[in-house]
């Protein structure tokens, strides 16, 4: 529901739903799950929507953390989330990881 919320555009109800979610996940998933961390990446990029940027960064680097430590790795994803917490924090490549690894 809140994929579809978000593709219409209701950032405020998607949130809800996305939260929800994550509820949900942080009870029944591992907390390392690649679908817990694709909910904190999409939470993420509600929130970057909704420009709460500092919030939005917190749920990326969440993301980029569960998907380095992942029960199934899947790498490119991780540099899709890695990508959009660049982008919140401002950084236009990895060269400053220092930065990002500080948040």
């Amino acid at each position: 529901l809140g994929h579809l919320q978000c593709s219409m555009q209701n950032y405020e109800k998607a949130l809800s739903y996305v939260k929800e979610a994550l509820d949900i996940q942080s009870k029944a998933l591992p907390s390392n799950h690649p679908s817990f961390a694709k909910s904190q990446y999409f939470m993420a990029l509600i929130l970057n929507q909704l420009e709460r940027r500092e919030e939005a960064a917190t749920y990326a680097k969440r993301a980029v953390d569960i998907m380095s430590e992942s029960i199934t790795p899947d790498t490119d994803q991780r540099k899709i989330y890695v990508g959009l917490l660049n982008e919140l924090l401002g950084l236009s490549d990895g060269a400053d990881k220092e930065k990002m690894n500080n948040r």
